[in-house]
């Protein structure tokens, strides 16, 4: 359990004993970096404010929840990202993410969170690209076929 950090960069690694078989618990860390460097099993970001978080190799999964204004960084294998009752989340997938495939992501109660990745996956140099996750969709009722037509919200950049 990591808690209550505040400002600065704070690093995890090897050195700080985390390995693959253990999972880090964030929670109420405020304008503060974390970077986990080393394999770990899961990851949850609890109650935290204005921080970036950077993610080497996951063995299950990442979970956001209450959190507000984070920024993740992929830079590994992470086979699965959840976030519920959060706002303003940006998840990069780095080129190496990528790499080793996509994580499946899975939001409930979010809002203004957005997926950012590059349109070459093994070239930094590339556009960025934004998409926004559901709750930043137009969603189009069709009175004849009673369908309903999602599209994603165009931000205009």
């Amino acid at each position: 359990m990591i808690q209550y950090y505040v400002e600065g960069v704070n690093n995890f690694g090897a050195d700080d004993g985390v390995d693959k078989k253990m999972g880090l618990y964030f929670t109420q860390c405020y304008d503060c970096a974390l970077v986990v460097d080393t394999k770990c099993k899961a990851v949850v970001i609890d109650s935290c404010k204005k921080v970036k978080v950077q993610i080497a190799d996951i063995v299950s999964a990442i979970e956001i929840v209450n959190s507000q204004s984070v920024t993740l960084y992929c830079k590994g294998a992470v086979p699965a990202i959840s976030m519920d009752k959060c706002s303003s989340v940006n998840i990069v997938l780095c080129p190496e993410c990528v790499k080793s495939g996509v994580p499946n992501i899975v939001s409930s109660c979010t809002t203004a969170s957005n997926l950012e990745f590059w349109s070459e996956p093994e070239n930094y140099e590339s556009e960025q690209m934004t998409i926004p996750f559901p709750e930043q969709f137009n969603n189009d009722f069709d009175l004849k076929t009673q369908k309903i037509t999602v599209s994603p919200v165009d931000h205009g950049d």
